[in-house]
C-alpha cells in the first residue's frame, strides 16, 4: 500500500514539476529584462528551494511512532495547496506554488522513514529501488496526464489539472491513513 501511495504521489510530482515553469511564466511577473522561459525556470527553482526547506522540517518531525499520521497529514496538506494553485492568478501563483513545494516535498523523508520501518533490513535496497522505479516510472504518467489537459480545448486547463491532482493527493492520503507499521526484529 505504501508503494501505491508513492506511485500516486509520483503522479502528482510529475504533473506538477513538468509544467511548473510554464504555470509560473503565465503569472506575468517577470521583469522586462528577463525572458519568460528563464523567469519561469528561476521561479521554479525558488519553489524547489521551498521544497528543500519542507524536507528539512519533515526530517525533524519523523519519529517511528508518528510516520503514518505524519504521512497522511503531509499528503492532506497538498490538497488545499493544489486547489490554491488551480485558483491563483498573478503573484498568487508564485505564492501558491511555493507553499505547495514546501508541503509536497515533505513526503520524501517521511516516505523513506516509513519504508525503512516496513521493509526488513536485508531487503531495504530492493524496497527503495522498487519504490523509486514505481514512483518515477508509473507515477511519471502524471506528466502525460497534465500535458493532455494543457493541450485540451478546456477554457481553464490549470484549474482542471490542479483540482484533479488535489483529488489524487486526497486518495493517496486516504490510503496512507490505512497503512500499519509492522514490528521489525531487532537483528536482521
Amino acid at each position: 500500500m505504501l508503494v501505491t501511495v508513492n506511485v500516486l504521489f509520483g503522479f502528482v510530482y510529475a504533473a506538477l514539476m513538468t509544467f511548473l515553469p510554464r504555470y509560473l511564466t503565465e503569472a506575468d511577473l517577470q521583469p522586462a529584462s528577463v525572458a519568460p522561459k528563464q523567469w519561469g525556470a528561476l521561479c521554479a527553482a525558488g519553489v524547489l528551494f521551498c521544497g528543500m526547506v519542507g524536507q528539512g522540517i519533515a526530517g525533524k518531525l519523523c519519529r517511528p511512532d508518528r510516520l503514518r499520521p505524519l504521512m497522511t497529514t503531509v499528503l492532506l496538506l497538498n490538497v488545499p495547496c493544489l486547489v490554491a494553485m488551480s485558483l491563483a492568478e498573478g503573484k498568487w501563483r508564485l505564492v501558491a506554488a511555493c507553499v505547495t513545494g514546501l508541503f509536497h516535498f515533505m513526503h520524501q523523508p517521511v516516505f523513506n522513514s516509513f519504508l525503512a520501518q516496513l521493509v526488513p533490513r536485508s531487503r531495504r535496497s530492493v524496497g527503495y529501488g522498487f519504490s523509486q522505479m514505481m514512483q518515477f516510472g508509473v507515477g511519471g504518467l502524471g506528466a502525460q496526464f497534465a500535458g493532455s489537459i494543457k493541450a485540451s480545448a478546456l477554457e481553464n486547463p490549470d484549474f482542471v489539472n490542479y483540482v484533479a491532482l488535489a483529488g489524487v493527493a486526497l486518495v493517496a492520503a486516504g490510503l496512507a491513513s490505512q497503512i500499519r507499521a509492522l514490528p521489525q526484529p531487532e537483528s536482521a
